[in-house]
């Protein structure tokens, strides 16, 4: 990570989750699913199932990407399991075509404990997903996509009685050509942008900003508090072969969601965040 990168003694992160892609996807069985736990179940006691995520198209770079796309597969995606730390603020996901590790914000004493701090516990993951498919006799997998995604709650009440998202964003003025218009009743964001190679400067994915307006449940409430979901995810190809590659776009990607994070964000709120010179 470059030592530019910025940071935050109070960012307001509540969920980070890291993640590869493989194609094609493993040939994962639900019971070798329970035996793959025998190596985490001393740091992830807990488990769950869920529903498998939709497939993630690859990022291409070959033609404009369409607003909006449809991906339709005859093959099911297949189980998806969550194995979940004691508190549940760290859960490690595995269905065939992908392994994401997630730390998730549950309790007002814990702290955000930094990407370097999570990434050991994701290659660890990575590195036992490998071994363990090399015992069963499986294919070794083959990695095609990397992300990083941070979400960011932003409550309501830090931008003012007026609402104003100048006070989040430097994106938004609010400054309209005549008086026309009275205040929106919310504003959304939607932009991306193409993340080059370091080397080459050739693109290599793409930095994803969404902000909404939604509701979120705070752990020191009991109802739900308005907020303004601000989400970065930073997708793209491994940089060079297998696991390291991936890991090397990782980096990548993380210092392009917390510098885009800071470019998109204004100097008022980095105060309130405790932006570290």
């Amino acid at each position: 990570m470059p030592a530019s990168s910025p940071s935050y003694t109070r960012p307001p992160v509540t969920e980070v989750a890291l993640a590869v892609y493989f194609s094609p996807s493993l040939n994962l069985r639900t019971a070798q699913l329970g035996k793959l736990w025998d190596r985490w179940r001393d740091r992830f006691p807990r488990t769950e199932d869920q529903p498998p995520l939709p497939p993630i198209p690859l990022e291409s770079f070959a033609q404009p990407l369409p607003a909006f796309s449809f991906q339709f597969s005859g093959i099911f995606p297949g189980p998806r399991v969550w194995f979940l730390s004691e508190t549940g603020d760290r859960v490690i996901q595995i269905q065939p075509d992908r392994l994401v590790l997630n730390w998730r914000h549950t309790t007002e004493e814990e702290t955000y404990p930094r990407y370097e701090t999570l990434l050991p516990v994701f290659t660890k993951a990575a590195r036992d997903l490998v071994a363990f498919l090399s015992e069963e006799g499986l294919s070794p997998p083959t990695i095609v996509q990397a992300e990083v995604t941070y979400v960011n709650p932003i409550p309501i009440d830090a931008l003012g009685d007026s609402r104003d998202l100048a006070r989040l964003t430097t994106l938004w003025s609010g400054a309209l050509s005549d008086e026309f218009l009275p205040t929106p009743e919310d504003v959304r964001l939607s932009i991306r942008y193409r993340i080059p190679d370091p080397s080459s400067g050739d693109p290599i994915g793409r930095l994803y900003v969404e902000g909404t307006p939604t509701f979120h449940q705070g752990l020191d409430s009991v109802k739900a508090n308005e907020v303004f979901m601000l989400q970065l995810f930073a997708r793209g190809k491994p940089l060079g072969e297998g696991l390291e590659g991936a890991l090397a776009f990782l980096d990548v990607g993380h210092d392009w969601v917390v510098r885009g994070f800071t470019s998109l964000t204004t100097k008022r709120m980095h105060e309130e965040w405790g932006l570290e010179e």
